[in-house]
């Protein structure tokens, strides 16, 4: 029911399905990424530093998500990708650099 009056806007239902999945997509895949890795203290502080990249990588995996065929190995490739972004930005901030 409230997401009716969106179907009025063209467009409008495909652009909040990509950003819910963006979102949805960085807080899980984070987490995943580095809860036996990182402290509560270091996962705040990585976050606020490095929520555009979280975000980007959310994006590039809800926009493949939503091809035919590629959206079979989408979830263990953006696992993947969000292990990387985050563990590298870890390493990184332990590094102090």
């Amino acid at each position: 029911v409230v997401c009716l009056p969106l179907l009025l806007i063209p467009g409008a239902i495909a652009l909040v399905s990509l950003w819910w999945t963006t979102w949805l997509n960085q807080r899980a895949f984070r987490f995943d990424a580095m809860c036996e890795h990182a402290s509560p203290e270091e996962m705040r502080a990585l976050v606020s530093a490095r929520r555009p990249a979280l975000y980007g990588a959310g994006a590039i995996s809800a926009l493949l998500a939503h091809v035919p065929v590629v959206n079979f190995i989408v979830p263990a490739w953006s696992g993947l990708l969000f292990v990387h972004v985050c563990l590298s930005a870890l390493r990184r901030q332990r590094q102090g650099g």
